[in-house]
């Protein structure tokens, strides 16, 4: 015959409960952990808890010696690259977890960011655009670019924007402003479609 299964109510669940012990057996949900109801500690606070204490004592150098320069040296408390004395080739905790977070996000196909660059040159050519009476519509349309973006570059928008992508600049520095002046492209389909219809 199969024993019954314990209940909170039992001495040997009430001694997990309300340590980190219980917190490990899956005891994870304040609300749930019957210490809750009773008054006393959950499990998830008793984690917390003694992982406050655990990380205090590690970094202040008691127990066992924070391993720097990997990304459990940063877990445990070791967050200030100053302060860091990182490991044989200068490698801090907060750079290791850096390194071990863009690893797991390559192996789960996330692609690196790209980086952004100084946007004054497309927001000169922008400005130029403009002067030459095009819409933000139109300019957006001809370079592919969000219309926000472009409004944000010229300072028309709610914020401004300061960095783009390399192929952001690439599509509105290809914009050759002399090429339009002498092909008549000025105006654009929407304004066309209006003087069109009227």
């Amino acid at each position: 015959m199969l024993a019954e299964p314990a209940t909170p109510s039992d001495p040997a669940v009430r001694e997990v409960h309300g340590t980190p012990w219980g917190y490990a057996r899956g005891c994870r949900d304040t609300r749930a952990c019957p210490n809750w109801a009773r008054g006393g500690m959950t499990c998830p606070e008793a984690r917390r808890r003694y992982m406050q204490t655990y990380t205090a004592r590690r970094s202040a150098g008691t127990g066992t010696p924070i391993e720097h320069g990997t990304s459990n040296g940063y877990l445990l408390g070791c967050r200030n690259p100053a302060t860091c004395p990182g490991d044989r080739t200068g490698l801090t905790c907060t750079d290791a977890r850096s390194h071990y977070r863009q690893q797991l996000a390559r192996a789960a196909g996330i692609a690196p960011r790209t980086e952004s660059i100084d946007a004054r040159a497309a927001a000169t050519r922008i400005r130029e655009l403009r002067a030459l009476g095009l819409s933000l519509r139109h300019i957006s349309t001809l370079t592919g670019t969000g219309r926000t973006t472009i409004a944000q570059l010229t300072g028309e928008g709610k914020t401004v924007r300061t960095r783009i992508t390399p192929t952001t600049l690439d599509r509105i520095l290809a914009i050759d402003v002399t090429t339009l002046t002498t092909s008549g492209m000025l105006t654009d389909a929407h304004e066309r479609t209006q003087a069109l219809a009227s």
